[in-house]
């Protein structure tokens, strides 16, 4: 049996901007008494699935935020555990040059996401949209070092070596636990990485079945299974 479930935040444990389900909140809590650790990894910053996480009611969740870049033990703000991904000097420099390149092109059209380490603009307009997809392609100097995952509403702009991945082998190195007691539950391009550290993979929707070993349409049937399984 495993010991730790990692379960991606949007549209996985929950639609975007909408709270995880009853039914949902029920099973994680049932997992959760039942031996797991409930791991949330997720493009959004710590603080932002500390509020989220908050409305659940686990015992002891573990944080990962933006894409790997930030690791925390618990929903304490300030935190009383949490790990941050070394970044080097000439990466800062480019999430900076980029920042200012996006606010002069889309100045009041473009929002960020608060980050602590990595860049996320949400433009507000589908010029805006554009805009930032221009400056992307015009700069391939300054992505050097970065990784970015274009999604339905914003960019994810972070240094290659932060993913979904490195935040679960800190965890695996921080608690002692070994990557055969994982499972990874999510639905996009960027929970790849956390698919190929877990032993065991469940995609939701339309990931690439290739890279999971389950494949269910709601959190809530893959939760279920696990229970049910005793995987």
């Amino acid at each position: 049996m495993h010991s730790v479930l990692v379960l991606d935040l949007d549209d996985t444990t929950a639609p975007i901007g909408r709270p995880a389900s009853a039914r949902t909140v029920k099973l994680l809590k049932k997992l959760e008494r039942k031996g797991y650790r409930i791991v949330f990894s997720s493009g959004k910053p710590a603080f932002y699935l500390c509020g989220f996480v908050r409305q659940l009611g686990l015992q002891e969740p573990v944080l990962i935020g933006e894409n790997g870049c930030t690791l925390q033990l618990g929903i304490d703000l300030p935190p009383s555990k949490n790990l941050l991904l070394p970044l080097e000097k000439e990466v800062r420099a480019h999430l900076a040059l980029l920042k200012q390149k996006i606010l002069e092109a889309c100045e009041e059209t473009v929002w960020f996401q608060p980050n602590e380490i990595s860049l996320t603009p949400f433009p507000k307009t589908g010029a805006a949209f554009g805009k930032i997809e221009s400056i992307l392609s015009e700069n391939p100097d300054l992505l050097g070092g970065l990784t970015v995952y274009k999604q339905c509403d914003c960019f994810d702009i972070l240094p290659e070596n932060a993913t979904k991945r490195r935040g679960l082998e800190l965890l695996s190195s921080l608690l002692d636990i070994p990557s055969s007691a994982f499972i990874a539950v999510g639905d996009g391009i960027n929970d790849l990485p956390m698919f190929d550290f877990a032993d065991c993979a469940i995609g939701l929707g339309q990931v690439p079945l290739q890279s999971t070993d389950l494949l269910f349409e709601t959190v809530e049937q893959a939760l279920l299974h696990i229970l049910e399984h005793d995987l």
